[in-house]
């Protein structure tokens, strides 16, 4: 059963998060501190504070796990290659003295670290554009086959065959006489057409 591949394109938007997160965190000169795990007394100040709102919450695990939990994130740095390294400990049963690095972070969740990062004098956005590596320039529609006089009843994907061939012969040709070049090329019968011819 064909069906569209999500995996691949899961894995290109998390790539993409990644890389918004690693400019968010390098706006801030490399390394952005939510809680600052090494202070005196951290366990405590972090018992003691009132609320903990502004702290990133994430699904994830350490190495040593063997299945994900919900994490305080607690910093995020960038190491020599300029990829980001997450630290945290467990919501529910960690203190920051349990602070260690975040091996896995689930699809979905460094969007809530990002958005706690605030923003610089100099940068306000890390969102991508998306990369153009081609632009769509021509819209085919069944009425341009009637009015050269073709027989627009066919299936998607034998329209679908059509657009690309006009496509790849409108550098050559103007639109229209690319569709005559293409719905003969590819045999698509004409509306005068008799059944006897």
């Amino acid at each position: 059963m064909k069906c569209t591949y999500f995996h691949s394109k899961y894995k290109e938007l998390e790539a993409q998060e990644y890389r918004e997160l690693a400019a968010a965190v390098k706006a801030h000169g490399g390394e952005y501190v939510f809680f600052d795990c090494d202070q005196d007394d951290a366990d405590d100040k972090w018992r003691e504070a009132d609320g903990h709102d502004d702290i990133p919450v994430v699904n994830g695990c350490h190495q040593w796990m063997d299945k994900d939990d919900s994490f305080y994130v607690t910093r995020v740095s960038l190491d020599e290659s300029g990829n980001p390294q997450i630290f945290g400990f467990r919501d529910e049963y960690g203190c920051p003295s349990d602070e260690d690095r975040l091996y896995n972070i689930q699809f979905g969740y460094l969007d809530n670290i990002i958005t706690e990062i605030p923003e610089t004098q100099e940068v306000h956005d890390v969102r991508e554009l998306p990369k153009l590596n081609s632009m769509p320039v021509l819209v085919l529609s069944r009425e341009d086959l009637e009015v050269k006089g073709y027989d627009p009843d066919m299936t998607d994907d034998e329209f679908f065959t059509l657009g690309n061939s006009v496509a790849k012969h409108l550098d050559m040709e103007d639109f229209w006489l690319s569709l005559e070049y293409a719905c003969d090329y590819l045999g698509v019968k004409r509306l005068n057409e008799t059944d006897d011819e």
